[in-house]
């Protein structure tokens, strides 16, 4: 399938979802919520592995170490972290600081993976810290605000967390189909935060459902079992920066999304760190085509 294609389906579901997500953790405590959606997730993948007729759905035994690793970094933890964020920052906000995942990439594809960096890739990394200290703006930050700290630095657990995960994609030999290991990755995910939503939010309230279920309809169906689907497929077939980057339409998307659906302001802080992020993400681009020419 065409990669372009894939791409411009992914960022465009889940930049959407961002706003999304914001309504969803207000009607419905972050972690329930996560479980939720990872569970109308892995219904829908392996309803979708059998209708495509996916002979054995079983992965091979050499898949399992990564299945698990992948189900505990971007179903358990990124998921997790990224809901919990939502509840204290905008989601404009939210998806610029999950989304700086390619800072995290860069330096460990090179040490992990081999893959060759240059000096732009470090040019774009410091413009991209750079952007994420804008977007705290430390001077005006209110670092008493136990909560808003965080949550936004959840969100940036969430990224990295993301980045490993994409390292562990990247760097495994796979047997199976992403149809074959994808739902087993939201299994695992729906197994390890049922015990962490149930201890720290209590047990589910009936009431939660019926507001937040729109939200976790789209979360669940396109933002989760659709866009994961592409981001294995993707990360099987490109490099490990190059899945990074590209996933950086989301926050974009993300931005104004929710400035349309939410009312949220582009503020000067949330523009100007998105646009640093984003030229040191165009520098990172222009290393690889420097590299391949």
């Amino acid at each position: 399938m065409n990669p372009l294609l894939l791409f411009t389906g992914f960022i465009v579901v889940s930049g959407i979802s961002w706003p999304v997500m914001k309504f969803g953790v207000a009607h419905m405590p972050p972690f329930w919520f996560s479980e939720v959606r990872l569970i109308v997730a892995m219904i829908v993948l392996f309803l979708l592995a059998r209708i495509t007729g996916t002979r054995n759905l079983l992965p091979a035994k050499s898949d399992w170490p990564v299945i698990l690793g992948v189900g505990f970094l971007q179903m358990t933890l990124f998921v997790a972290l990224s809901h919990y964020g939502l509840t204290a920052a905008g989601a404009g906000r939210a998806a610029v600081l999950v989304y700086t995942t390619p800072l995290w990439v860069a330096p460990l594809s090179y040490l992990f993976l081999r893959e060759r960096l240059g000096w732009r890739q470090g040019v774009g990394a410091v413009l991209g810290l750079a952007g994420i200290v804008i977007l705290f703006d430390p001077t005006h930050f209110d670092w008493g605000d136990r909560r808003a700290v965080l949550a936004n630095a959840a969100l940036l657990g969430a990224s990295f967390s993301w980045a490993v995960a994409i390292l562990l994609i990247r760097g495994h030999r796979w047997l199976g189909t992403p149809l074959q290991t994808a739902p087993w990755q939201m299994m695992v995910g729906v197994v390890l935060l049922l015990p962490l939503a149930w201890l720290v939010e209590g047990p589910p309230l009936a009431g939660w459902g019926w507001p937040a279920a729109p939200a976790l309809l789209y979360t669940g169906t396109l933002a989760t079992a659709f866009a994961f689907w592409c981001l294995i497929v993707l990360g099987r077939a490109l490099p490990a920066t190059t899945v990074a980057v590209g996933s950086l339409g989301t926050p974009a998307l993300g931005v104004v999304a929710a400035a349309v659906m939410l009312g949220e302001a582009l503020s000067f802080d949330v523009l100007a760190g998105l646009g640093l992020i984003g030229l040191g993400v165009l520098v990172t681009v222009l290393q690889r085509r420097a590299a391949s020419a």
